[in-house]
């Protein structure tokens, strides 16, 4: 069995191993572990709110923007809708960012946060049956002041909602870095649509296409964002990739380095340096400059 010729250059490769190292050894105490859930320790708190907040106002501009084209007619009003939504979107993006930092959701940044990848979302339902009669009381008592039309439809919803859960990955086993990144992406969206549309639904039949398509998305998004490791991961992946401190196919670069290099080995859904001498010495030499 011959490698494959290398896919990066080897100052490329020098220069993310030793930036590796330095994560090791600054952000997770000198652990072997190569863990992609744990690479948005090494981003900036203030940082991480405001990429989060960008994606947020990116999303909600563009759903928005889809929302007022369907209420002007999608001849006419969808290229319109779009360019004021998206407009809209990015401006008040760092704003969404900020107020969810404000109200503890990404409060303390990625390094405080305990975000474990998940292996599948589930429908628990004894939780399904006391949420849904929860939220038909909530509905009905927030309907006789807010409006039945929205009341009773938004418990039911917060009914439903409540009874979804994460099922945690167990890190232990065998299962690779990548199945295990792959099965947690595949929860984010799970998550995010179910939650989103959702919400849409009587927010839209109630307000308009145009507010359901805005509130919708940020909601999807937030459960989403709690209920898997996948999007912290992204915005470190980006984060550090536009810094030059790591590959833009990071994942690849890792899988690589295990299977065809023998710089790292895989223990459970981890990485780890083969020799930990490698590691140390890596960690100490002067860190990569950063873009």
């Amino acid at each position: 069995h011959y490698p494959q010729p290398p896919r990066w250059t080897a100052d490329q490769a020098t220069r993310t191993f030793t930036f590796l190292a330095h994560y090791l050894h600054t952000h997770q105490g000198g652990s072997p572990d190569i863990a992609w859930w744990h690479f948005s320790h090494a981003v900036p708190a203030y940082m991480y709110r405001l990429m989060l907040g960008l994606a947020f106002g990116l999303v909600t501009g563009l759903t928005s923007g889809l929302g007022l084209g369907l209420t002007f007619g999608l001849a006419d009003g969808l290229t319109t809708g779009l360019t004021v939504g998206l407009t809209a979107g990015l401006m008040v993006g760092p704003m969404i960012g900020l107020i969810l930092g404000l109200a503890g959701i990404l409060e303390g940044g990625p390094s405080s946060r305990a975000s474990i990848p998940a292996r599948r979302l589930r429908l628990s339902p004894n939780s399904l049956v006391v949420g849904l009669a929860l939220g038909l009381v909530s509905g009905l008592a927030g309907g006789v002041m807010g409006g039945l039309a929205l009341g009773l439809p938004l418990g039911l919803v917060g009914g439903l909602v409540g009874s979804l859960r994460t099922e945690p990955a167990d890190l232990t086993t065998a299962i690779g870095p990548t199945a295990l990144l792959t099965r947690d992406r595949r929860t984010f969206f799970t998550a995010a649509l179910s939650v989103g549309i959702a919400f849409a639904l009587p927010v839209g039949l109630t307000f308009g296409p145009a507010m359901g398509f805005a509130v919708g998305p940020v909601v999807g998004l937030v459960f989403g964002l709690e209920w898997s490791a996948w999007a912290t991961f992204v915005v470190a992946w980006i984060y550090l990739a536009a810094r030059r401190q790591v590959p833009w196919r990071l994942t690849a670069f890792l899988q690589d380095a295990h299977e065809q290099r023998g710089v790292l080995r895989q223990v459970g859904a981890a990485y780890q340096f083969r020799h930990i001498d490698l590691q140390h010495h890596l960690a100490h030499q002067p860190r990569p400059p950063a873009s």
